[in-house]
């Protein structure tokens, strides 16, 4: 004969280990991220900070610091501007308050920071404000980077512009006064001769700003690659220039896009 299992009453109880009070589900947090977390005490002027401190910045992690350490590693060009902005946040009785500014690492560098904070307030006064600074220099690098990217591309095409296109035009004003010269003496001989010579070099400027005009709009290269992107081209430009061309594509995956971009310039 099989027993059956035995069903008990009794109750589980949760143990106070398993019921975090918020202050321990913060700790937990401030451990658990990569940034550097802080709980900065108003009433006592310090500020405790989580191991980020060190792994951003280069500082003792888990440490506790006069708040006046902050602001002293705040770049000296944005000091004021941050101290008054926060300062404005606690008179207005903000609940949130965020600001970017450059801090001094350890090694004496500076990094590029996003700095957010909420307040916990009493009737009268802000007494703490829990945050964190998130580290943006590898962001803040690469927009700048892509800046000077479209500077050193506008400069290209600027040159582009007054070495082909402009020498092109002025040729045609010169050359168009001169056929009007010798349409008003009768030289309907060097007249027609002129004006055929117009036609070639206005054809010669179209497709030159034709070409500009193609290299300033890539969308293509963005959204469907660079295969792509070179056939629009052979279809959009040289086609209509007259140039018999024909692409060959074997087994290309897409590629970073500022490999594309290269490549794309380069061919």
């Amino acid at each position: 004969m099989t027993s059956k299992p035995r069903v008990s009453n009794q109750k589980v109880e949760l143990t106070p280990k398993l019921i975090l009070t918020d202050e321990e589900k913060l700790i937990l947090s401030a451990k658990a991220s990569a940034d550097a977390i802080y709980d900065w005490d108003m009433v006592a002027g310090v500020t405790t900070w989580n191991h980020g401190l060190q792994s951003l910045f280069g500082y003792d992690g888990d440490s506790v610091k006069a708040h006046g350490w902050w602001e002293e590693h705040i770049h000296p060009d944005d000091q004021d501007r941050v101290i008054k902005s926060i300062t404005t946040a606690h008179v207005t009785k903000a609940d949130y308050w965020t600001d970017e500014y450059r801090f001094r690492r350890a090694d004496g560098t500076y990094a590029f920071v996003v700095d957010r904070g909420y307040f916990i307030y009493d009737d009268q006064k802000p007494l703490r404000q829990i945050g964190a600074v998130i580290d943006i220099t590898s962001r803040v690098a690469l927009a700048e980077a892509q800046v000077q990217s479209a500077i050193e591309e506008r400069q290209r095409l600027a040159r582009d512009l007054h070495d082909s296109v402009s020498q092109t035009l002025y040729s045609l004003t010169l050359i168009a006064e001169a056929t009007r010269r010798l349409a008003q003496n009768g030289q309907l001989d060097q007249v027609i001769a002129q004006t055929a010579r117009l036609g070639e070099l206005s054809q010669q400027s179209l497709k030159e700003m034709r070409l500009l005009i193609f290299e300033l709009r890539l969308p293509t290269l963005e959204r469907e690659g660079l295969a792509k992107a070179l056939q629009h081209r052979l279809d959009a430009v040289e086609k209509r220039a007259g140039v018999d061309a024909s692409l060959i594509v074997e087994g290309v995956d897409r590629l970073l896009v500022l490999v594309e971009e290269g490549l794309f310039n380069i061919a």
